[in-house]
């Protein structure tokens, strides 16, 4: 298994390894400006939303103006390709201006045709994000008091993501690649995540591929309140195939065993086997018993299950196009649910109305549950007497279990202006399930219309 180590975000090599990459790259063809590209655009939108955070109570009601220019640099001749962009998002609240979040993110990519069977490429990211607090909590009367977001809330991460593709024959393939994401955050949360996937494939005819995919990854979340650290170590073990079914449908299936091992190391917790108390969460659900665990003592979780992935496109005709999706995975230690077992199913249909229209339906249910067997409460212990104090139920502000399902609905419709105008009305519904000895339901609303400019010029 791959090991992470907790350590704060790099100012050095790593960053400035991928950014030498992308400008060599740049650099190396900067006089072939026809094979160069400049793409731009600008997208203003505005959403209003009937549950902002998502809760069973205290629900926020809010209209949010969106403001996205991008800008990407983008050169091919055929063996070198190099991508440059960079990309901006504001994001402010009708009801108090104040309250306001920025979003800036700078990605680029190389890739490189080393020979005649090697392909190099990389890829690489750097994003911030930041965000100010209204002033006052954003509430209405009767419902309880929400603030959005923190004060000065910033975080910022960096991705790096290396590869090499090999063609052994016409018929047989392989692709090695390496994945690494660190972010950090204001309220001392930081996220480390590693991975490495070997994947190949088989042409056994021009419409059938067999496919095999090994990966294993190392996840570690540090400074979380209910735990110093928490790791979780990740393989999986994938065969499959994609085949062309007919000249309109194209079916991939890939299947396997997915092993994931969680270890959550607490920092001055208490464990009682046998404390009951009934502690509910908006979004966590209701558990019928907590475990608060002994100082220093880690807590390590182990499940296999299977994974796979299932995708059918089917072209109906030329304007019609259908899409189905499913899939099972462990998301491996994403935030302070820990790591939890996924359910997926995604339908898609998009219908072109004439020359200007284009109507896209989506929806799907998602379902994820957490592995662990543990949950964490933070305690008091009197240093004269050694004894616990009395837990303070109000405080509880550690995860529950997640036992969570959303079913959506997403229809959306687009009207084409000219060449460099679109407009677009979108819904999005999304109904919840929790789980738990008092099982709730909840749904948000989020209605959407805007309006995009893009362009692209040629050099």
């Amino acid at each position: 298994m791959l090991s992470v180590r907790s350590r704060r975000l790099p100012r050095g090599p790593r960053p400035l390894l991928v950014a030498a990459l992308i400008v060599f790259g740049a650099a190396g063809n900067a006089a072939a400006f026809d094979n160069l590209r400049v793409l731009y655009g600008l997208r203003e939108s505005g959403e209003y939303d009937d549950n902002l955070f998502s809760s069973t109570q205290g629900k926020i009601r809010d209209v949010a103006i969106n403001t996205n220019p991008d800008v990407s640099f983008l050169y091919d001749d055929g063996k070198t390709r190099w991508l440059a962009r960079g990309n901006y998002r504001r994001q402010s609240f009708v009801r108090n201006w104040d309250a306001r979040g920025d979003y800036y993110a700078f990605s680029g990519e190389f890739s490189r045709e080393l020979d005649g069977r090697h392909t190099f490429s990389i890829l690489g990211g750097y994003t911030v994000s930041s965000s100010i607090e209204p002033g006052q909590p954003l509430t209405e009367p009767g419902q309880i008091q929400v603030i959005i977001p923190q004060r000065g809330a910033q975080s910022r991460g960096i991705s790096w993501s290396p590869s090499i593709t090999s063609f052994w024959s016409r018929r047989f393939s392989t692709t090695l690649s390496y994945e690494d994401t660190e972010s950090l955050s204001s309220g001392g949360s930081d996220l480390f995540q590693r991975s490495i996937t070997l994947s190949g494939g088989y042409a056994l005819s021009p419409e059938m591929i067999l496919q095999v995919v090994l990966q294993g990854g190392a996840v570690r979340n540090s400074g979380l309140p209910f735990a110093e650290e928490q790791d979780t170590n990740t393989f999986t073990a994938q065969v499959g195939f994609s085949q062309v079914v007919t000249p309109r449908i194209t079916l991939q299936l890939t299947a396997g065993p997915q092993w994931t091992r969680e270890i959550n190391s607490p920092d001055e917790v208490t464990l009682i086997r046998n404390f009951k108390v009934k502690v509910t969460d908006p979004v966590f659900g209701t558990s019928e018993q907590v475990f608060v665990k002994e100082p220093n003592l880690p807590v390590e979780d182990t499940a296999a299950s299977l994974a796979f992935t299932l995708g059918i496109v089917y072209q109906i005709d030329q304007r019609t196009r259908f899409t189905l999706g499913a899939s099972r995975s462990t998301d491996s230690g994403q935030g302070v649910s820990g790591s939890f077992e996924q359910d997926e199913i995604r339908l898609a249909l998009s219908r072109k109305l004439g020359h200007r229209w284009n109507l896209s339906i989506g929806g799907g249910f998602q379902r994820s549950k957490s592995i662990s067997r543990e949950v964490s409460i933070q305690t008091t212990i009197d240093p004269d007497t050694g004894q616990r104090e009395a837990l303070d139920v109000r405080s509880f502000d550690i995860p529950q279990r997640l036992d969570l399902t959303q079913i959506f609905f997403q229809p959306r419709l687009d009207f084409r202006i000219n060449r460099w105008w679109t407009a677009f009305l979108g819904w999005d519904h999304t109904r919840f399930e929790t789980k738990g000895s008092e099982g709730s339901s909840y749904n948000a609303n989020r209605v959407m219309l805007g309006i995009e400019f893009r362009n692209e010029e040629r050099f």
